[in-house]
C-alpha cells in the first residue's frame, strides 16, 4: 500500500526487508500484516513490542480504558501510571513472537506479560475469578491509532507526588 512506510526498515516490494535477520524479518512481517489490515479497513487493532519480536492484533476495539496509578503498574511500566484497555481473551491474536512472551505473577491472581528481548510491558490478566477471560493491553504498544470514547484514572490515591491526574477523566480510588 503506497504511503505507509515503516521507518525502521527499507522495504522492497517483493522480497521484504533488505536487511537479513530474525528481527528484521519480524518487523517486516508486522509491517506487512499491518498494511494488509489497513487496506481491508476492518476494525482490527495491531500492536507490537519495542523490538517488534512480538506482534499482536485485537479483533475487537479495546474497552474499559484506564490509567492505573497503583505501585505495581507504575513499577511495571516505569512511569507515573500505566494505561490499559481490555478485550476478551478470544479477541487477542498473537501474530508473531509468542515464544518471546514471558509471564510474571505479580500477585496470586494477576499475570503480567512482557517481551523477553526488549522488556516491553504487553498485557496483564487475571488467572482466576471474575474477568479471567479478559486480557488488558498496554495501550502504548498499539501501532494502530486508537481514540477511546471514555477513560478513567484508577488508584489515584496511590499517584506519585510529582503528578496530578487530569480532572477531565473520572477518578476511582
Amino acid at each position: 500500500m503506497a504511503g505507509i512506510q515503516n521507518p525502521c526498515l527499507v522495504m522492497t516490494e517483493r522480497s521484504g526487508p533488505k536487511a537479513v535477520g530474525r528481527r528484521s524479518w519480524l518487523r517486516w512481517l508486522c509491517w506487512h500484516l499491518f498494511t494488509c489490515r489497513v487496506e481491508r479497513m476492518t476494525e482490527v487493532y495491531q500492536g507490537s513490542c519495542l523490538c517488534a519480536a512480538v506482534c499482536y492484533e485485537l479483533l475487537t476495539p479495546p474497552t474499559a480504558v484506564s490509567h492505573c496509578h497503583c505501585s505495581q503498574c507504575r513499577k511495571g511500566h516505569g512511569a507515573a501510571f500505566a494505561s490499559y484497555a481490555s478485550v476478551p481473551r478470544s479477541a487477542l491474536r498473537i501474530l508473531g513472537g509468542a515464544s518471546s512472551i514471558k509471564t510474571y505473577a505479580s500477585s496470586e491472581t494477576v499475570l503480567r506479560e512482557f517481551c523477553a528481548h526488549c522488556g516491553s510491558t504487553l498485557f496483564w490478566s487475571r488467572s482466576q475469578g471474575e474477568f479471567a477471560d479478559w486480557v488488558s493491553i498496554a495501550l502504548g504498544t498499539l501501532d494502530t491509532p486508537f481514540k477511546p470514547q471514555k477513560q478513567k484514572h484508577v488508584y489515584a490515591d496511590s499517584a506519585v507526588h510529582w503528578y496530578t491526574p487530569s480532572k477531565q477523566c473520572p477518578q476511582v480510588d
